[in-house]
């Protein structure tokens, strides 16, 4: 058969064209409808060669896609796997920043507090002094005072005296029983 030769003959072209390209799935096409001429030709044993090429690019390709797609889940796994990563290092790091936040904000009424303390110490310092200085200045003035009253006894004691003094000089002045009585 004539058409089985020409075939043949465009079949071979285009698979040596096919593997000068690598074109693997081309390649695979080409050795199966070599492997149908042969087979329709009778030629056993060319038929068997194409058939088992056919096989290996075929389980060659289906090793290749098996290692593709291993290689592109292995790829989305690793993918995920440093998303989680980094989705938990973010969780670490926002959780790291509040308790930093949380410890800055203690930080800072710790020493607002420490601030107020001081300043309520010294107004109270500050009013115990004024109040220690008035009782200092009112013991002061009390001694004082207590020191005038003194003086004014001593001296009323002495202008009494001196009066009693005058009575007695009055007394032996007039020697009249009833003046006398009234003095």
């Amino acid at each position: 058969p004539p058409d089985l030769d020409k075939s043949v003959d465009y079949l071979n072209r285009a698979l040596k064209l096919n593997e000068k390209l690598n074109e693997t799935q081309v390649i695979g096409a080409n050795s199966l409808d070599l492997f149908n001429v042969y087979l329709q030709r009778n030629e056993i044993d060319s038929a068997n060669k194409y058939i088992k090429q056919y096989i290996f690019i075929k389980d060659s390709l289906s090793d290749a896609k098996s290692k593709s797609l291993i290689a592109d889940l292995d790829v989305k796994y690793q993918t995920q796997k440093k998303e989680k990563q980094l989705a938990e290092q973010k969780i670490a790091t926002q959780e790291q920043e509040l308790l930093t936040q949380k410890a800055n904000t203690r930080n800072w009424l710790l020493a607002l507090g420490l601030f107020a303390l001081g300043i309520s110490a010294f107004f109270i310092w500050r009013k115990y002094k004024s109040e220690a200085k008035a009782k200092q200045v009112i013991g002061e003035q009390k001694t004082k005072i207590e020191d005038l009253q003194k003086e004014l006894h001593h001296r009323i004691k002495n202008n009494l005296s001196i009066i009693d003094t005058f009575i007695e000089v009055a007394k032996e002045e007039f020697n009249d029983s009833k003046f006398e009585v009234k003095l």
